[in-house]
């Protein structure tokens, strides 16, 4: 029986250990323009794993999955970045928050759930700051 329950208990421990999930240090470092798409770079220190799921970028009411992921001279650091479609951009509002989720949350997600949820661990949530026009380059 214990020659049972240690590798069990190890296989368990690393299992949660591997979980993907939103880097602690994530942050968003650009929003540029490239002709009709507005690119939202997001980095971290750390790789952005991308399990059984994908990576959402959430910007007021609205949500975007369509990135690309680079990676910086072949180390470990990690960068998405969205492509927005500027149609979307031009109804963001300044204020509006910005949350990189990983998987689809519910639509309906209030402001205090998209807390909760950045609060848990695994983290499926980072709170990235808020949008502004100004941050815009071309």
């Amino acid at each position: 029986m214990k020659k049972f329950l240690l590798p069990l208990f190890c296989f368990l421990f690393y299992t949660i250990s591997v979980f993907s999930q939103v880097p602690k240090d994530a942050k968003l470092t650009s929003i540029r323009q490239v002709n009709s798409t507005i690119e939202f770079s997001v980095k971290s220190s750390e790789t952005f794993y991308v399990g059984n799921n994908t990576f959402v970028l959430k910007v007021g009411n609205a949500s975007f999955s369509l990135y690309r992921q680079e990676t910086e001279d072949g180390d470990a650091s990690g960068r998405l970045v969205f492509l927005i479609p500027e149609s979307d951009y031009l109804r963001f509002m300044d204020a509006d928050r910005i949350y990189l989720t990983y998987g689809q949350l519910s639509e309906e997600s209030e402001e205090d759930d998209l807390i909760d949820v950045c609060r848990q661990v695994p983290a499926r949530c980072k709170f990235l700051g808020m949008f502004a026009k100004s941050l815009l380059t071309k």
